[in-house]
């Protein structure tokens, strides 16, 4: 893009590109790829460095090569030559020195980070690196503030909320113990105790057995003392809980009716009881931790992060898992097609 089709950003342009006059002068500028290099510093992490003259021979890496000039205060990155740490650093500073535009200020839009891989990959360990990082620069201009009022920073907050959500949102599988599924942070004592009844009720849940009736397509309680424990834990009747599940109401018209229930129909509904349970709990969760992290501040646009679960294959492989690759293989598709073909 020359400085023709620069003029339609106007008096912004001079920053965020050099004109063809500068760019002209740098690729006449005299250079040789093979003295030219970065070298380490202890205060400037990397300095510009040219060998002049000849001594000892001895074996160098020549991976910290410099660019050629063209490439000096380049708008797009993927363009260098060389594109290693030092590079994409000198490229920044040379930018801001220049007060040209060193980052993307294009669309002003929210932007979503998909970390997507096989189940056991890392994602989760990524998306940790990636809110740490923002949770970080979001954080550095308050920290004083925060330690004054006795209050942890934003990147402490959202550290020692995750492991709830790890313990809840994560679920042991075949190829990751953490594979994800979807302490002390912000949660009262009452609120605590709370969720440890749901999830020992949940728990319950699996621990309730039933048989079928003699003679009849109809399922019966094969003992009281897990719904017992799940009643007493989320505050139910027992006798209410079972009447439910075994014999439920349903509408039909405008009539309610009492329908019965096979004992592998009950057992269904008691794991979909029992996940609807977890749901609701989960995202409650999500939401008062949220509303911890909330801040007083306007805002405008957002940065998503999302660790979706992974893809797996399984002996039996439910609608959920099948729900799960098909995503995974739609979004791989999706990267395929922008990344590649489109590029080409």
């Amino acid at each position: 893009m020359g400085d023709a089709e620069m003029v339609v950003f106007g008096a912004a342009a001079q920053y965020l590109r050099k004109s063809d006059r500068e760019r002209l002068e740098a690729q006449t500028r005299p250079f040789d790829m093979k003295k030219e290099c970065f070298v380490p510093d202890p205060v400037e992490e990397f300095v510009k460095a040219s060998v002049t003259s000849q001594g000892d021979l001895v074996t160098v890496q020549t991976q910290n090569g410099q660019n050629p000039p063209k490439f000096d205060k380049i708008e797009d990155m993927a363009m260098l030559t060389f594109l290693h740490e030092p590079a994409v650093l000198y490229n920044l500073k040379d930018r801001y020195a220049a007060w040209m535009i060193y980052c993307m200020l294009t669309d002003r839009e929210n932007q979503s980070i998909l970390i997507t891989g096989e189940s056991g990959a890392g994602k989760t360990v990524n998306t940790k690196r990636v809110i740490q990082y923002f949770a970080s620069i979001a954080a550095s201009g308050r920290k004083k503030d925060a330690a004054a009022q006795n209050k942890g920073t934003l990147e402490d907050q959202i550290i020692q909320a995750n492991p709830a959500l790890e313990a809840f949102g994560n679920a042991k599988t075949i190829r990751n113990d953490n594979s994800s599924r979807f302490v002390r942070c912000c949660f009262t004592l009452e609120e605590k105790n709370s969720v440890y009844k749901l999830t020992g009720a949940i728990m319950h849940y699996g621990n309730m057995r039933f048989k079928q009736k003699q003679r009849e397509e109809q399922a019966e309680a094969d003992g009281t003392e897990g719904a017992d424990k799940v009643s007493y834990l989320m505050g139910l009747n027992s006798a209410d809980l079972i009447k439910g599940l075994c014999h439920p109401r349903v509408k039909v018209g405008n009539e309610w009716v009492t329908k019965g229930q096979t004992v592998q129909q009950v057992n269904y509904t008691v794991g979909a009881l029992s996940k609807a349970v977890y749901e609701k709990m989960f995202m409650w969760m999500v939401v008062r931790i949220n509303q911890s992290l909330e801040t007083k501040l306007a805002r405008q646009y957002f940065i998503g992060v999302l660790d979706i679960a992974g893809f797996e294959i399984f002996d039996y492989n439910t609608f959920e898992q099948l729900c799960i690759n098909f995503t995974n293989a739609k979004l791989q598709q999706f990267f395929n097609q922008h990344m590649f073909v489109l590029e080409q």
